[in-house]
């Protein structure tokens, strides 16, 4: 819980110190920065409301939705760069599956660290990477069809 305290907070600065030191000229993103930050909130208010242990299917909702809001917020930023879908999919779904791969890592570091209350095993590691993998396929698609030509940013 330390990491996250201090890394959920930087996280949720990326979108405004992006937009603030890239493209202040353009309007606030604010519909990504939500979406963005979403993931965070469910992980921490399941830690804080204890859900992650109380709530069967918890932590398959959260690696499938979080990863479906990380990968569409990304999505949603790089398709106003007028790359190629094809580019834009595989961008969103490489950065899908490498940000959950890291984080499986640090799970692994912190348990090894002895942290107690992960309960992590490797049908949970499994699980885990399918579910999110799932999340940013869906991501990646929304994104490259539904969401194209929406443009979530102005």
């Amino acid at each position: 819980m330390g990491a996250r305290m201090i890394m959920y907070p930087v996280a949720g600065l990326l979108v405004p110190l992006i937009w603030y030191f890239l493209s202040r000229k353009s309007p606030y993103p604010h519909l990504i920065d939500i979406i963005f930050v979403l993931p965070f909130v469910v992980d921490s208010g399941g830690n804080a409301l204890n859900l992650y242990n109380t709530a069967p299917n918890f932590d398959r909702f959260a690696h499938l939705f979080n990863w479906l809001a990380l990968t569409t917020a990304l999505g949603s930023a790089v398709s106003v760069l007028n790359l190629n879908r094809k580019i834009v999919f595989s961008l969103v779904l490489g950065f899908g599956a490498i940000t959950h791969i890291l984080w499986e890592i640090g799970e692994f570091a912190v348990m090894q660290m002895g942290a107690s209350g992960l309960q992590l095993t490797y049908n949970d590691t499994i699980d885990d990477l399918i579910l999110s993998l799932i999340g940013s396929i869906i991501g990646s698609v929304l994104v490259t069809t539904i969401f194209w030509k929406a443009k979530l940013i102005p």
